[in-house]
C-alpha cells in the first residue's frame, strides 16, 4: 500500500508547527516511512520553510526523528539521491496539485485561505 504523498501530518511535524516532541503523533508518522519517503518529507518541509517566514524548520528534531526511525527498527531503505529526489518531486507535485497550482514553485505557502479558491492553504491544512 502506498502512503499518502499530500500535505501529511509529517510535514507539519517537520516544519516545526509547535511540535517539539518526537513522541508527538505527527512526528511518529515519520518513523514508519521507507528511507526515500522519509527524506523526501524532510526536503519538502525544508523547502516550505524557505518560502514562508511563518514556518520554522527544526533540523535537530528532524535528525532526532531520523535516528529514532533506525532505532525503532526501520530499515534505512534506499537513500540514494536519485530515489530521494524522485520521491521529493512526487511529493512536491502532489502538494502543488492539491492546492491547485501547476507546479511546486508556484505554490505560495504563506497565502491566506480564500473562500472562493476551493483549496486550503498549508496553514489551514496543518493547523
Amino acid at each position: 500500500m502506498r502512503l499518502p504523498v499530500l500535505a501529511t501530518p509529517a510535514l507539519a511535524a517537520m516544519a516545526g508547527c509547535a511540535v517539539s516532541d518526537p513522541g508527538d503523533p505527527r512526528a511518529q508518522s515519520l518513523l514508519s516511512l521507507p528511507g526515500p519517503q522519509h527524506f523526501a518529507e524532510r526536503n519538502v518541509a525544508r523547502d516550505l520553510t524557505d518560502r514562508c517566514s511563518g514556518f520554522g524548520y527544526d533540523s535537530a528534531m528532524a535528525d532526532a526523528l531520523s535516528e529514532a526511525r533506525l532505532a525503532a527498527g526501520a530499515t534505512a531503505g534506499s537513500t540514494r539521491s536519485s530515489d530521494v529526489d524522485l520521491e521529493t518531486e512526487v511529493k512536491q507535485r502532489s502538494l502543488a496539485a492539491y492546492y491547485g497550482q501547476s507546479s511546486f514553485d508556484a505554490l505560495d505557502a504563506c497565502a491566506p485561505p480564500t473562500e472562493d479558491s476551493g483549496h486550503r492553504t498549508l496553514e489551514s491544512r496543518t493547523g
